[in-house]
Formats: C-alpha cells, structure tokens, sequence
C-alpha cells in the first residue's frame, strides 16, 4: 500500500498538482518511516512556497535516516536561509561540514551568512572548498575572496576552471596562463597556445617577457596602468623647463629594493659606493618597507635615503622634487611594487629607466633606457619609447664585494652522483616554458649518463616537471630537484658542483646567470631577439666566452651535447671563470661605474645644450693592464 501511495503521490507531484499530492501523503499512515515519502513530501512543501516547513521535514528527515542525512542536511539548510531563518541554516551548513569538511556548497552558504570580522578566519579557511566546485557562483565567490596570489597553488584549478566557463575573457586567461607558468603547467599552457594566437591576451608586462621574445608584441601587452598615466605634453613641459645645473651632477635612484638582502642591492651595492662624491651627488628614494631606522643605517654607506615607503604617489613626488635632480634613475620599471609610474610626475630634466625591468617602460616618462650594445641593438629601437644609453661592456652591474668567494662543497653535500654529467638550471620554473623544456629534453636524450639539476620551488611544479620531461621521453629520476638553500652563500657552493648551465628563453637567467658565472659555472644560451632574451649573451661576453652562445635552438642542443663528450672544454671554460673572476668587466664594479657615471654626463650634456635625448654610446674606458 505504501509503494503504490508513494508512486501516486510522485505523479501528482510530476504533474504538478501540490494539494492533490499533500492529500495522498496525508493517508498515508507510516510516513516519518519513509524517508522516501519524507523526502516527497518536503519536496511539496517547497513547491507550495511553504519553505519552513519543508526545511523542518528535511531537517527531521536528516535525523531519522542516516543513509541520506548529507543530502538532506543540504535540503535542510538551503530552505531555511530562504525561508529567513539564518540561525538554522548556519547551523545546518557547519553540521554539513562535519559530515564533508570540503563541501563547497555549506561553503558558500557559510560565507555568505558570515559577515563579522570575527568571522574572517573561518571564511580565509572555507573559500578554498568553493574551489572544488563547478557552480559559476561558487567560482567567481572564490575568485573574489581568493584574489590572484600567484604563490597559492590552490588556486591554478581555480583559474582553470573559470576560463573554461568563460574563455572569452581574455583577462583570465592571461591570469590562469600566469598560473600555469608559476607552477610549470604545461598542459594548460599547450591548450591556451598563446604563441599561436593572433592576439594574444592582455598581460602584465613582466609575463608577457617570459614567453614573448617579439619587441613588436611586448610593447602591446595590455595590462600596463600605471597610477599616474603618461602625457606626452607635460613630457615635453618637463624637457623644456628651466633648470639650475650645478657643480656636481644631483643623481636619484627609486627603487624598492635597496636592501641588504636583495638582488638588486647585489647588482648595485659597489657601483653606488663607486660613485665619485667629487662629481656626483646621489639620493636613494627607498620604498622598501623595513623600519625607517634600518633603511637610513644601510644606505646611508650609498648615498643620501630618503623615505618615500607609504607615501602617496603625490607626497613622494613632493620629496623627490625637494632634491632638485638633475637625473633620476627608476630601478624598478613595470615590476611588482614598484614606484615607477613617479616619473610621470616630470621630477627631473633627464629621466631613465635601468636595471629592473628589461624591455621598454611604456607608460612611463623616461628618456633613456641604460643598456649596451648586445640587449639594445638598433633593431629595437623602433619598438622603445626610451632612447638607448648603451654603456661598453654590459648594462648588468655587479658587487663583487658581497659575493661569497666559491667553495668546493663536493656533489655528496647535494646527492648528486659523483660519475655522472650534470646539467643544471637555478631559474624559477616559470621561465622553462614548454619550447624550453622540449630542447632540454633532446639535450638530456643525446646524453646518457646525465642529469638535469634544476629548482623546482613547488611540489606541484616538480610534478608538472617530470611529467612533462617524461613525456618527452626522458626518465623522470634523471630530472633532480634542488631543495631550498639556507643561505646565499650555499646558493653559489652548489652552482660550482654543476657542469654545465642551461639557460632558459626567451627570458633568460639575468642576476642568476651573474651567480653562475662568479661561482664558475659556465652555461649555454641562445640568440635572443629582445633585451630579456639577449642578457645572458651580454654577460657571457663581458666574461670572455661569447662562444657559449648558440644561434639557434638546434645549435642550442648541439653545444650541450658536445659539451658532454668534451669534459675537458668544460674545465677549460671552469677555469677561464675562475681566473677572470675578479678583472673581466662582468665584475669590475668601479669600471663600471665610471662608465655609467661617463653615460650620465653625455644625458646631462644634451639636456644642457637643450638637445632632445637621442641614443648614445658610451666610449669603453682603456683595458686594464
């Protein structure tokens, strides 16, 4: 009897006749037995628009049946926030999460009713569940609360998912393809092609560096809007503006990286020492975020800190403009925190862009762009907003004074095998694009007997590594993963047990191609097409061995793996490091200081004659004896 009610009771409830269908369940005698007829008739009540008591029949339904008490909890809980009732609702969503801790909906429902900033942390723990779901409302919620922090791995599904729902968005394809990067996700990144597209997505400049080698594309990337936006008039204003020239040239960095433990303080530390205080006066705007106290006690060896960390873009330009420059130099161009969007204030008669940010600053006033001969050849120059200042030997500074002189640690020290060659790549994963990872793979398949050392950062990125070299047919233990070094001083050690570097394309290694060279660690490079794929050359020349550079991906290949069958080129090249260490021009920083400080004055001598900027090469100083 109660399977033909129940079956009666269901078609008029199909059908759409609620009363009928209350009238059936009414008669029937053993119905808070059934959790199917509790479930009908919770489900009649809701038709009929009655949402407490559907929520009340599925909430005593959930405590009678516990085969189906998730489900019903979830019934429960979502009639109830409908029905007004908050209280219950909560508190049927938390018990759902002790049921199934990552359930997005209970999630969702939970986050929406919880509105105190007491509640934050709860909320900073849920919106990950929203991740696991496939409901457009939970995924833009997550997107919301989660933001874009590339160092969350949690969040490339995320991504992947919300550009799957809408791929027209070409905002988040850019962001899920910056993901993909991050964490070497090279399926994703096959899948978005973006190479293959006849225009790609918006990017952040930076991004677009470490796929893109085309001048031509990077100069559109998109996504540039800088707090203070750039006018070509009051460009002009600023050039023609009256100025007192000194004795001494009044030279200002930003840069919100003058720390002791930053690369760029790495790069840059002996050049500003170098300065020669008789000719020079040099301020250092410092937005890095340590205590002021500290910043002073630091820089105050380089130059002259001023403070301009916190300050509005207004309240900084004020400061700056206190100095009376005469050239102001932005070390951080279009990367993250930076302040460069301050020349746009026009602070200085002659403005440049050094050193941060490899490529043209568009959006940004800056008249030179500091380079030399091998970034910035005069191909480029049509792509640049900036006049080129090529300085002689290299546009890369380096302190050698902070630099740890390399010892031998040995490969036992890392858990390398002592008999076996080995290749090695310190760069973030996000620069072994999939081209990269493809050549590595011919490299490591034309050499038995090697292996490739590399830094994986992440375990997700590890992962995404090896298979992919698997796939390429390479066995995945011959692919080691260097674990976090506790010191720089460790970082240059493990450089030196390598053979040989491989360096990535078309954003080449930069600041780690210095730490290679200084620890003797001779590494192959190819041709670049850009500043950012040409860096690598413009080091490996200023230390001697411009032969290491390879004109095309096969030649790439074919040097790396002659190098394997020559060990005792490789020890030449080891040894020509470690002799040049000290005199090549790579680390030379007084050399190279008066070099650039040569460059300043050639700005300055056309900004004084009243001369629009226009590229300038700056004659090398006579070879050291």
């Amino acid at each position: 009897m109660a399977m033909v009610g129940f079956a009666l009771a269901k078609q008029k409830l199909d059908q759409g006749d609620y009363l009928e269908t209350l009238q059936i369940l009414n008669h029937c005698t053993d119905l808070t037995n059934d959790p199917c007829m509790m479930d009908l008739l919770g489900a009649t009540f809701e038709k009929l628009g009655m949402e407490a008591d559907a929520a009340s029949i599925f909430e005593q339904a959930a405590q009678h049946f516990s085969d189906n008490k998730l489900a019903l909890l979830k019934k429960a809980a979502r009639l109830f926030l409908a029905s007004g009732d908050k209280k219950k609702a909560e508190f049927h969503a938390l018990q759902i999460l002790q049921l199934k801790p990552d359930d997005p909906d209970a999630a969702f429902m939970l986050i929406n009713l919880l509105k105190t900033h007491k509640d934050q942390a709860i909320v900073g723990h849920l919106k990950y569940n929203l991740i696991g779901s496939d409901e457009p409302a939970h995924l833009e919620l997550a997107h919301r609360l989660c933001g874009e922090d590339r160092s969350d791995d949690r969040l490339l599904p995320l991504f992947r998912k919300l550009a799957f729902l809408a791929p027209e968005n070409l905002e988040i394809v850019s962001v899920l393809a910056s993901f993909a990067r991050e964490y070497a996700d090279y399926d994703t990144l096959d899948a978005l092609a973006l190479a293959d597209r006849s225009t790609p997505p918006p990017e952040l400049p930076m991004e677009r560096l470490l796929w893109c080698g085309n001048d031509a594309l990077n100069r559109i990337s998109g996504r540039i809007t800088p707090s203070v936006p750039f006018d070509p008039a009051a460009r002009k204003r600023r050039r023609s503006a009256p100025h007192r020239w000194g004795a001494k040239l009044k030279i200002g960095y930003i840069s919100s990286d003058l720390r002791p433990d930053h690369v760029v303080m790495r790069q840059l530390g002996a050049v500003l020492r170098s300065h020669n205080r008789d000719r020079f006066d040099i301020t250092l705007f410092c937005n890095a975020a340590d205590p002021a106290a500290d910043k002073r006690r630091f820089l105050s060896a380089f130059g002259r800190p001023v403070d301009i960390a916190g300050l509005s873009d207004g309240k900084a330009a004020k400061q700056i403009r206190r100095q009376e420059l005469d050239i102001l130099v932005d070390l951080g161009g279009h990367t993250g925190n930076s302040r460069a969007a301050l020349l746009n204030y026009g602070l200085s008669p002659v403005q440049v862009s050094w050193l941060g940010f490899p490529d043209s600053v568009t959006g940004i006033d800056a008249d030179y762009i500091i380079g030399d001969a091998v970034v910035t050849p005069d191909t480029s120059a049509p792509f640049y907003g900036e006049k080129f200042c090529r300085l002689p030997e290299t546009y890369m500074p380096n302190d050698p004074s902070v630099r740890p002189m390399p010892t031998d640690a040995g490969r036992a020290a890392y858990g390398l095998p002592e008999d076996a060659f080995v290749f090695a790549s310190f760069n973030a994963p996000k620069k072994v694009t999939p081209s990269v990872a493809a050549v590595w793979a011919r490299i490591l398949n034309g050499t038995q007997g090697s292996l490739l050392w590399m830094t994986g950062r992440t375990r997700t990125a590890e992962e995404n590594i090896r298979q992919r070299f698997a796939k390429l047919g390479v066995d995945p233990m011959r692919i080691v993963f260097a674990p976090a070094v506790r010191s720089y001083e460790e970082h240059i050690d493990r450089m030196r047990v390598a053979d040989l570097g491989l360096d990535p394309f078309p954003y080449n290694g930069h600041a780690t191609t210095s730490d290679c060279l200084w620890a003797g660690l001779p590494i192959v490079a190819l041709k670049g097409t850009n500043f950012a794929s040409r860096a690598s050359e413009s080091q490996l020349r200023a230390m001697g061995i411009a032969d290491l550079v390879a004109k095309s991906e096969d030649d790439y290949c074919a040097l790396a793996i002659k190098l394997f069958g020559d060990r005792a080129r490789v020890r030449h090249y080891k040894d020509k490091l470690d002799a040049a260490r000290l005199v090549a021009p790579l680390f030379d920083s007084e050399r190279f200081c008066r070099h650039l400080e040569t460059a300043y004055e050639m700005m300055a001598l056309r900004a004084k004659s009243g001369l629009e900027p226009d590229h300038l090469d700056v004659p090398a100083l006579p070879a050291r004896g």
